[in-house]
């Protein structure tokens, strides 16, 4: 992510920090991401089933974010393709696509990440950048959240890892996808690779 013209500049200049103060994003963010993690890593995790640690995960997402704000971003002008049924699949799929990459990468035996959160930086009252990086494994990692205020809250609308946008990196992808095939065989394919038994790293198609 204003009487006297003096006292018009001194509201502008303080609006930025009551506004960090009050309200600042990236404090949801931490708090969503460390709960995530203690699912994994609290004392009592290894007593807890896979199907346990997947629901923890599932309500902590529902609660938090709006998944589908990023996913229709990454779908992109390819979301008119698809009929409204196919959209509510899409969105259920995406949800639980998300939900396997975190189980399957926080539950793969690594050791707990180390995240380290810089400056929130407002680029408007409405759009935020929140800078981090993670060290997991002995590297470290960059990593963007780009946020922006709605009716709902502030949601996550892009996330940048080492340069590259989550958002334009699925796009492509997706834009691939419907010159060749349309969306009952996108919808297909999410299905099969939620079916696998194989461990997903990351979110693809």
């Amino acid at each position: 992510m204003k009487v006297t013209s003096l006292l018009f500049a001194s509201v502008a200049l303080l609006l930025p920090c009551f506004l960090w103060a009050e309200a600042d994003p990236a404090i949801k963010l931490q708090n969503t991401i460390d709960a995530a993690l203690d699912v994994f890593y609290e004392p009592d995790a290894a007593n807890k089933s896979g199907d346990a640690k997947r629901q923890q995960i599932a309500s902590l997402i529902s609660e938090s974010y709006d998944l589908s704000i990023i996913m229709r971003r990454a779908m992109g002008r390819n979301w008119k393709k698809l009929t409204e049924k196919e959209q509510n699949e899409m969105h259920a799929l995406f949800e639980q696509l998300v939900i396997k990459v975190t189980y399957d990468r926080l539950s793969s035996g690594i050791h707990k990440p180390k995240i380290h959160y810089d400056t929130t930086t407002y680029e408007s009252d409405n759009r935020v950048r929140i800078p981090s990086s993670v060290t997991v494994e002995g590297s470290t990692y960059n990593v963007v959240y780009r946020m922006g205020r709605l009716s709902s809250g502030w949601q996550i609308y892009d996330i940048i890892a080492e340069d590259i946008s989550f958002v334009s990196n699925y796009r492509q992808q997706l834009d691939d996808h419907f010159r060749r095939k349309d969306g009952a065989a996108l919808i297909k394919k999410l299905k099969e690779r939620l079916k696998s038994e194989e461990n997903i790293a990351e979110i693809t198609i």
